[in-house]
Parts: C-alpha cells; structure tokens; sequence
C-alpha cells in the first residue's frame, strides 16, 4: 500500500527535521510537506522519504490548517498514495507508526488513531534518535491499546489530528477538513463528527506511536485566544454544541474570555455582544450545500459544511441559531427576511417555483428534528440557488454573499433606528 505522510508547518523547522529522522527509521513512501506562508528548510536525512512541497497563503485570520492539510492530502493523492497518515509537525513517529497504520487499513469507512505520548523538554544535545518511547506514556485521556490491537471507540470527541491515517478513499469520501476555520482549535473535532455522521468507525492502532515535542501549549498564547473563540463559536453554528469545553472553561477561570454554556455565551472579555448567528461562513458554502441537499455526489467537496449532512443537535437548534438574520443578532421575521433576500437576489419566484427548494425545507426540517432552524439555511439555499444560475457560480455565490452580508448589516441599522424591518420607505 503506498503511503504518504502529510504534515503542515510554520516556523517549526528544528521540529521538521526531527520528525523526518524518525521517518527514516520506518517504511513511507512520501513526505509532503506543506508551508503555510513559507518554505521550510529541509536538511539531507539518509534513508528519509523523498519530499514534496505544497505551499500555501496565510490569511490575516490565522495559519489555514484546516485548508494547508486538504492541499497536502490532495497532493499525496495525486502523487498515487493510497494510505494518508497525517502528522503534527511537533510529531516524531515511532519506527512502527507506518506499518501499523497499513496494516490496520482496510477497505471500511474509518478514522486510524494512533497513541501519543508529550514528551519532556528536550535534554543539551536534543532528543535521542531512538528510545523515546522510554521517555513518556501515552496521553492518558486517549485509548492506547498493545502494540499490534486495535480498539473501537464511539466517543469521536477523543479524536485529534496529530497523528491519524485514513485511506484515500475515506478521505475522498469525507471531504476533508472544513476550510472556514482558520487559526487554533476546532477543525479536528468538525473533522470527526463529520466522520461520525457519514457513518465511519474509530478506531486506535497499538503501536503506530508518536512521541509530540515540548513546546508550550497554544492555546495559552494571548494571540490564539482569538482565534479560539472564533472557531469555537463557528463549530457551535454548525454543529448546536461547544466543542474545547475543557479549554474554554480553563481560559473563563483565567480571564481571558467569558463563557456560559448554559446562555450559549462565549466572547472575548470586553468584548460587546453575545455568540453571533450562523452567517457568512456558512453562506460562502452556500452552492455545495444546494448540490449535496440535492442528492449530489460529496467527492470533490472541500467543505463539511453541508446542512443535510448534519445529525440532530443535541440541543433544540431553532434556539442555538435564531430565529436571526445572519450576521444580525436581533429577531426578525423569518418570511419576511427570506422574500426580501430572494427580491434581492432576482429570485421573486424561486420559493414556489424551484422543485429543490422543497427539498431544502423537507431536509432541513428533518435535520433539526421537526423544529425551526432559524433564516440561516434558507439564505443560504437562495444564495445557491442564484449563483447556480449564473455563468460562473462560484464567482456568483462569493458576489451574493457579500450582497447578503450587506443588507444583513442594513436591517440592523434600520433596528438600531427604530425602523421597522423592510421598510423602504422609512429607509429614504
């Protein structure tokens, strides 16, 4: 089975390097290597796997992992891989960590984890080449079964992307990570309930065995905190719960950032305002969702933000998203907002008219099991539909949104005023 070992990296070369020594002790066929904004330095390693480099833009909104790691899959797919096995750059792999992934591969819809020991801060002279295993245990929240088993897990919230594998046909199947989180935290966990929700197995491989470098933990940087709370809130509007539950209460008793679950509560502190509703983020994929309500094919997605796809909330998701207007945290009226949209976007007659526009309401009734899911799906279904009848319609649905996010903004000034929603006239 050829296999290729996908990592993504930003200013971590010294951990590159070792990470490549460890590859040199096992069996791999390629390392794809993806910069985010750079080119790492890559140092001649004898018996290390030849490289390819990837290379990616870092946007002002944090590193893109999510983004960097579909491109290195990508990348390894092309180049014939038909095993990926994802590694954080601060991951050395044990000399067996290949071939047990491989040999646990088959032909199943599946997530391969592999256990992960922290390692202590490296001693003068750096980490020996071999041995590490000597050095610490295995994370203790997450299964480590004996080297050569395998243990089937239902609790996807263990999993964690720094060390998996997947077939290419999996990852095919998946779609990959969902790209609209950027920075720290989350598009692991989006990751694995997506994976969860399609149908796939768990499962953690006794003896693919990691051995993560020290470094001071992210999540304590003051510049990720940001990002933190921004894919934690873009994770809940997906999926009506609150992932990194752990960290964010870690970073409340901090004073770092407010959080209360039980109003759905999480800002920055001194941060005016509450969560906001499901908006943009969700729109920007507004043209995969329509296709895959519709019975489209999932291959060739790089979202996982398709509504239909989504399992039940597990809490009444009319209350985690509205009813709001996105990008508007104040109540509005949901037909009132859809049919101006629908003006807005030349679609006078597309709620009658459009066959699949019952079936985005059929979906999404089901999806949110029988209660109101808020104005945010059937803009977005609107949005898809425009820019489905356009020449271009990813170019369409980018303009659309933006024209959306436009008025979104003009009805929360019209509220602020004391216009009533809609109202031309009072608007001249």
């Amino acid at each position: 089975m050829r296999t290729a070992v996908v990592v993504v990296t930003h200013g971590r070369d010294d951990h590159l390097h070792r990470q490549r020594a460890g590859l040199a002790l096992g069996p791999s066929d390629v390392h794809v290597v993806v910069g985010m904004g750079e080119q790492p330095r890559l140092a001649q390693i004898p018996g290390a796997p030849p490289v390819t480099r990837v290379h990616v833009p870092v946007p002002a909104t944090g590193l893109p992992l999510a983004a960097a790691r579909n491109a290195g899959a990508a990348a390894a797919i092309a180049a014939g891989a038909e095993l990926l096995v994802l590694l954080d750059v601060d991951c050395i792999p044990g000399p067996n960590l290949v071939r047990r992934y491989a040999g646990a591969a088959g032909d199943e819809l599946a997530l391969l984890c592999g256990p992960v020991a922290y390692l202590p801060p490296p001693p003068p002279g750096g980490y020996p080449a071999t041995g590490l295993g000597g050095l610490a245990d295995p994370h203790p929240a997450r299964p480590a079964p004996p080297d050569g088993q395998l243990e089937r897990t239902g609790d996807f919230t263990l999993f964690w992307s720094l060390s998996f594998a997947v077939t290419a046909a999996t990852w095919t199947r998946l779609g990959g990570f969902c790209e609209d989180y950027t920075g720290y935290g989350g598009e692991d966990t989006d990751f694995a309930v997506t994976a969860e929700a399609a149908g796939a197995q768990l499962v953690w491989v006794g003896g693919a065995e990691a051995h993560h470098q020290h470094h001071p933990p992210a999540r304590t940087d003051p510049r990720r905190v940001g990002e933190i709370v921004r894919n934690a809130t873009l994770f809940h509007r997906r999926h009506g719960w609150w992932p990194m539950g752990g960290w964010l209460t870690e970073l409340a008793a901090a004073g770092a950032v407010e959080f209360d679950p039980s109003r759905d509560v999480l800002r920055m502190v001194g941060e005016a305002g509450t969560t906001r509703p499901c908006g943009v983020s969700y729109l920007r994929r507004a043209g995969g969702d329509v296709r895959v309500a519709a019975g489209g094919e999932r291959t060739g997605f790089r979202s996982t933000a398709e509504l239909p796809t989504r399992r039940p909330a597990k809490r009444r998701y009319g209350e985690a998203v509205g009813p709001h207007v996105p990008g508007y945290p104040h109540p509005v009226n949901h037909s009132e907002w859809t049919t101006t949209v629908a003006l807005e976007l030349g679609l006078e007659t597309a709620a009658e008219d459009d066959s699949s526009a019952t079936t985005i309401s059929e979906l999404t009734s089901r999806v949110t099991d029988g209660v109101d899911a808020g104005a945010a799906p059937m803009t977005a279904f609107l949005i898809g539909v425009a820019a489905g009848r356009a020449d271009d319609p990813a170019v369409a649905a980018r303009d659309y949104t933006e024209k959306i996010a436009h008025l979104a903004d003009g009805w929360g000034a019209d509220e602020e005023r004391g216009v009533p929603a809609n109202d031309q006239s009072a608007r001249a």
